[in-house]
């Protein structure tokens, strides 16, 4: 399913081509690091503002690969939202349950963007440190009690202190990015 329109002409034939459903002869055949001719392409399109071309396709990344696998393995039917929150952080699994940690500032800014409704945001109180975004599948099903037990640790883990939190430390939970939050 998956068609690369800049070097579809390099590729295999996908369904979607097969199907009729792309033209193939409209697809590219670029190749190699150059970016000069996708610029080219912008300046003939009348694209005089775009994002610098660099990188490339994120499913290249091994890192990110491995994590879509296991996410394509756990969450039969995995949408956009859940391939956005594996690209952020330190991903961690028990059973059903998905737990992302921020590492940077940003990440937990983002963490929180990406949250949905039946998500739970987690962080230490009153210690800097990650963010937890802890997402129960089925989509929407609670996670359970040794899931966010699992979470906690791995938040005093992570956390400025380093290691495991204590029976006695505070985590936070929230529902909603900007309130509902509840102390455990």
């Amino acid at each position: 399913m998956l068609l690369r329109p800049l070097s579809a002409q390099l590729l295999p034939q996908t369904m979607p081509e097969r199907e009729g459903w792309v033209d193939r002869e409209r697809l590219l055949d670029l190749s190699g690091r150059s970016r000069r001719r996708q610029m080219d392409l912008a300046q003939e399109w009348g694209i005089g503002e775009y994002e610098s071309p660099a990188g490339g396709c994120l499913l290249t990344d091994a890192s990110f690969s491995a994590r879509l696998r296991e996410l394509m393995a756990r969450v039969p039917g995995f949408d956009g939202a859940d391939a956005a929150a594996i690209k952020e952080g330190r991903i961690f699994w028990t059973g059903s349950t998905l737990i992302v940690l921020g590492r940077r500032h940003e990440e937990n800014l983002r963490l929180i963007e990406l949250a949905l409704p039946g998500d739970l945001l987690l962080r230490e109180k009153d210690v800097p440190g990650p963010t937890a975004l802890v997402r129960a599948y089925p989509r929407g099903a609670s996670p359970n009690r040794k899931d966010l037990k699992e979470a906690a640790r791995l938040l005093g883990l992570y956390g400025k202190g380093k290691k495991p939190l204590q029976e006695k430390g505070v985590v936070e939970v929230s529902r909603e990015p900007d309130g509902g939050k509840s102390a455990t």
